[in-house]
């Protein structure tokens, strides 16, 4: 990795410098430098806490989706984003382009029903099945870690 590139809170491989050798580095930084790596940590806490199973199991496998969609939509978490497509990749097409064109192209149930020329309920029960799915890799911990595999590779 390139030293002008590298962030100072990393070593060289990626991986986070210890306590003791952020309290002597973090004198010299700017403003600039302490805004991003704070936001940094926030930004994988909040991925972290949001994607834990004990987090999750409180919620339906419909609300569990639409919140993480949710999230992922949001610029500030990218590597949600990317997990979660990733877990979506894996679904069956039929599911994957259903749960695809409801949440990242904001068609309705009715619309996507009509596209594909089948019932509503046909479409319910596409999403249903998917969203239990999704649900099943949320609290297995699989969307958790594809987010960490994500931060190892980005971080190298």
């Amino acid at each position: 990795m390139n030293n002008e590139n590298q962030k100072p809170w990393l070593n060289e491989d990626g991986s986070a410098k210890s306590d003791h050798e952020l309290r002597e580095i973090c004198k010299d930084w700017g403003p600039s430098v302490w805004e991003e790596y704070l936001t940094s940590i926030e930004v994988a806490q909040k991925e972290d806490t949001l994607v834990s199973s004990s987090n999750l199991d409180k919620f339906s496998a419909q609300e569990c989706a639409g919140l993480l969609f949710s999230l992922a939509s949001e610029e500030q978490f990218p590597l949600l984003k990317a997990a979660l497509n990733s877990c979506i990749r894996e679904l069956p097409t039929k599911q994957r382009q259903v749960i695809h064109q409801y949440y990242w192209e904001g068609k309705t149930i009715g619309e996507i029903a009509r596209l594909r020329g089948v019932s509503k309920q046909a479409i319910q029960k596409t999403m249903k099945s998917a969203h239990e799915r999704l649900k099943i890799s949320l609290t297995r911990g699989v969307i958790q870690r594809k987010v960490e595999a994500l931060k190892e590779v980005l971080s190298a």
